[in-house]
């Protein structure tokens, strides 16, 4: 995958007459302006905007220095991976070359692989940005599920390894890459086929399910005793750190990329990925009661270590290029508003971006 076509990227702006923002294709990605001066863009790479909001924003301001911190969205675990990331990094910034650019990623592994290709990267987890007032346990409801399993219904998912549990809940979505309509609704049939145990929270509907929201989430993770990770590779994988937010315990198999930076030995079994032991480990934890506010509060502390120092991290930047402001302040603000994980349309946000730092 190359970054974004130069077609994706507005007319060039002079002075501070505003550009022709609906120039920008269409298409939406998290964004987050962290600081308007020095101005620092935090983004994801992505499918359609490769370099996230850099690929809109850098082309923008051509006479005015920005900082870029990018996370690596997915996995960059494999060399094939990161070496594609780093070839397309490499010639974006040559094109941009008056602006900095930060890599974050998920591991430590990650990171060491991008340092080495030449990017200048750093291991902050992307988990760090979770809500843990959305995420909590909820006293008075008892757990009608053994397990629950957040994941699309995916063969890199590994669904399949829950069919041993006596009731097991489904969280799923549709990815439109994936499955048209008719293949994922023959997708969720085959899995509870196979799993008598199961059942797919989300209704099934003309466009293929409904989407839980977040508080609704929460709601099946109330119901549930103990969260299910069964895929071989992942990312930062959000939902193990939902899971033990919510108060539960997690039955994992063994996994390549950022999920392991929140594994808790006092609250995570690992096991081979077989159904049966996925099975009898999810029997095992329950057995334990681990107290769900337990399980909240370790994970709550390695979630405060982190972002301490993606605060630190983000106020080196600050000061680096001349500012004066505290990111401290800045953070607990755009936590609370949800700014840092918000899927905003590109245009919008290159609007946003260019009127808060005042245009070129």
């Amino acid at each position: 995958m190359r970054f974004a076509p130069r077609w994706w990227w507005p007319p060039r702006a002079r002075g501070r007459r505003e550009p022709d923002f609906a120039a920008i294709g269409p298409g939406s990605n998290a964004a987050c302006l962290l600081n308007a001066d020095p101005p620092i863009v935090l983004g994801w790479t992505g499918r359609l905007f490769r370099f996230g909001a850099a690929s809109v924003i850098a082309p923008l301001f051509e006479r005015r220095r920005f900082t870029f911190v990018l996370i690596a969205k997915g996995s960059v675990a494999d060399d094939r991976e990161a070496h594609e990331l780093a070839r397309d990094a490499h010639a974006f910034m040559a094109v941009h070359a008056h602006h900095r650019f930060e890599w974050l990623c998920n591991a430590d592994g990650e990171t060491a692989r991008l340092r080495a290709l030449g990017l200048a990267a750093h291991t902050h987890n992307q988990n760090l940005f979770l809500r843990e007032d959305v995420f909590r346990p909820l006293r008075r409801i008892a757990p009608a599920f053994d397990a629950v399993y957040n994941a699309r219904i995916s063969p890199e998912k590994r669904n399949e390894l829950a069919a041993r549990i006596g009731r097991v809940a489904f969280i799923a979505y549709r990815d439109p890459g994936e499955h048209d309509v008719d293949a994922f609704h023959a997708a969720a049939g085959e899995l509870l086929g196979r799993a008598p145990g199961g059942q797919l929270v989300n209704r099934l509907t003309a466009d293929g399910c409904r989407r839980l929201t977040p508080p609704q989430v929460n709601r099946v993770y109330a119901r549930s005793h103990v969260g299910l990770c069964l895929s071989p590779r992942e990312g930062a994988m959000r939902v193990a750190v939902e899971y033990q937010l919510a108060g539960l315990p997690i039955v994992a198999t063994p996994c390549h990329g950022g999920r392991d930076h929140h594994l808790d030995p006092e609250t995570w079994t690992i096991v081979p990925p077989d159904a049966q032991a996925v099975a009898g480990a999810v029997e095992a934890l329950k057995a334990r009661r681990l107290p769900r506010e337990f399980v909240r509060a370790r994970a709550l502390g390695r979630i405060q270590h982190d972002r301490g120092r993606f605060v630190a991290f983000v106020q080196t930047l600050i000061d680096a290029e001349g500012g004066h402001q505290r990111f401290d302040v800045a953070f607990r603000r755009c936590l609370r508003r949800d700014h840092f994980e918000r899927w905003v349309p590109m245009r919008e946000f290159a609007r946003e971006v260019w009127r808060a730092t005042g245009g070129e």
